[in-house]
């Protein structure tokens, strides 16, 4: 997004630079009418590399197929829900999935909440609003969250 940001102006300047330039000529109407184009392509060049599909879904882990309440359940259930939370908190705030860390105390299987959810923000994702992921996770009805900044890369 950054770089696109960029692009865009700096096609500006110069097309402000170059009809400048072009005032008081002849050439100015052709001039401006190709300046516009090159503007109109820098903006709308980012529509074409949209997916023409949703993303696909995070593969979960495999599940028993006979008893609910054994320990593995509990255990891939538990993971499938950080997963997806994790995914959905990418998705939402822009964040990348290596600087989120998830973990839930009284997580409930059948209900798939959690008493509290800790979230550890670290990396480029500490500049996320941790008060709007609280809200978000909270208002889902989740469970209770608790999010955590941690400065430095690893």
């Amino acid at each position: 997004m950054k770089g696109y940001l960029i692009s865009v102006v700096l096609i500006t300047a110069l097309s402000a630079l170059a009809s400048h330039l072009l005032s008081g000529s002849e050439a100015a109407r052709y001039g401006r009418l190709a300046i516009g184009t090159v503007m109109l392509w820098a903006v709308l060049s980012p529509l074409g590399s949209l997916p023409s599909s949703p993303p696909a879904l995070p593969a979960l882990p495999d599940l028993p197929e006979t008893d609910t309440d054994s320990p593995l359940y509990e255990k891939a259930a538990e993971e499938g829900f950080c997963e997806g939370l994790r995914a959905a908190l990418c998705e939402r705030f822009s964040l990348k999935s290596e600087e989120i860390s998830l973990c839930t105390e009284g997580f409930d299987a059948m209900k798939m909440r959690a008493e509290r959810i800790r979230i550890l923000l670290r990396g480029g994702a500490v500049f996320a609003d941790g008060a709007a992921i609280t809200a978000f996770v909270e208002g889902e009805g989740l469970g209770e969250c608790e999010v955590e900044i941690e400065f430095g890369t690893s």
